[in-house]
């Protein structure tokens, strides 16, 4: 199975590649999640819960695209979290990943 492995830069190499795979704009369903790379092994309720969270996602994108625009602004108000300096500490870790 021939893997493609898109640089998606900017929203029209995201469109190009979305048409790609779907040029007749199907919904996503389990047979066809199960023939990416990587998905052949979920179950019928993880690839249904998979779906739905895309379909979420998607949504709350697009809401974010379409409504969003109109109420951004330049002057945005900073919010800061209190006690900033009791904020646990990440270390980095002793040993390179594999």
């Amino acid at each position: 199975m021939k893997t493609i492995n898109p640089l998606l830069n900017d929203i029209d190499a995201c469109i190009a590649y979305a048409h790609k795979i779907n040029p007749k704009k199907q919904p996503l369903t389990i047979e066809k999640l199960r023939s990416f790379p990587g998905c052949e092994h979920y179950s019928d309720e993880e690839a249904a819960v998979i779906i739905q969270s895309f379909q979420q996602l998607t949504s709350i994108a697009f809401e974010t695209i379409t409504y969003g625009q109109s109420s951004c602004s330049s002057e945005s108000e900073a919010v800061y979290l209190e006690n900033t300096d009791k904020l646990p500490q990440i270390t980095e870790p002793n040993r390179k990943a594999a």
